[in-house]
């Protein structure tokens, strides 16, 4: 019932088999693994192998993408580099992209770029890779070009990209456009209740627009609801500041109130 040895004693006999060329027994040792530890890296990989000697590329392509989402979430990108390379080699699906990703990773950025440049056609999670690579090796015009390339659905669906977006065109000193991207990631944020997030977020957008009354407004909600009263009069009187530069008396006079009501509690 030792199963971390059990396991660890398997691994060692599937690498010996490999070495001496026999698949069959390799194979068969590596179902005994996958009994013990279904998410077994190795064993699965092996598996995956064997499945596209028998024809059943779906199943083995599956099977290597279960492998690498694994191996992604553990953070060893040596490893899942190498099952890539596997899969690459074996035509399967997810396999190039995922090489391209461990790579990444591990900072060898142009090899990364290489493989994804060499693509005819980037799947949607490719061209966010690739969107950070050029924004690692300061090709901020390019990254612009690739993550503005994606599905609008995607990209005003994702937090993460939306901001990606925001920070290239910063750097192109595209300061009112960031302000947008930052702007609709900081709502979504909001929107998903997740309110440190957002409020990090919105840091982004008073860099590039410190006028925006409704993004003060939202800001004010969440200080309410996390109940911080010195960021909520923060806030409300930025928001009296902007109503009266843009001379809008009834929203400056009503904010006014609040003030005061807070000042007195």
């Amino acid at each position: 019932m030792l199963i971390g040895d059990s396991v660890e004693a398997y691994e060692k006999a599937i690498k010996l088999y490999i070495a001496g060329n026999k698949q069959a027994e390799g194979i068969e040792i590596a179902r005994k693994v996958l009994e013990l530890d279904k998410t077994n890296i190795d064993a699965s990989a092996m598996m995956a192998e064997d499945m596209i000697r028998n024809g059943k590329k779906d199943q083995a392509a599956e099977m290597f993408k279960d492998v690498l989402i694994t191996v992604a979430e553990k953070n060893d990108a040596a490893l899942g580099r190498e099952i890539a390379k596997r899969a690459m080699d074996l035509q399967i699906e997810y396999g190039k992209q995922f090489y391209a990703y461990f790579l990444f990773k591990e900072n060898k950025v142009e090899e990364a770029k290489k493989i994804l440049e060499s693509e005819y056609a980037l799947t949607q999670e490719e061209k966010i890779l690739l969107g950070k690579i050029y924004y690692k090796t300061q090709e901020y015009a390019k990254a612009k070009t690739v993550l503005l390339s994606m599905d609008p659905e995607i990209i005003n669906s994702n937090d993460e990209i939306l901001e990606q977006i925001g920070d290239v065109l910063l750097k192109l000193s595209e300061h009112k456009k960031a302000g947008e991207y930052y702007y609709r990631a900081f709502k979504m944020l909001k929107a998903a209740n997740r309110l440190d997030a957002a409020i990090s977020m919105s840091n982004k957008v008073q860099n590039v627009d410190t006028e925006n009354p409704e993004l003060h407004e939202i800001l004010a909600e969440i200080y309410t609801a996390k109940n911080m009263k010195i960021q909520m009069i923060d806030e409300y009187a930025k928001l009296s500041k902007i109503y009266d530069k843009q001379g809008k008396r009834e929203e400056f006079m009503k904010v006014q109130q609040i003030l005061a009501k807070l000042k007195m509690l």
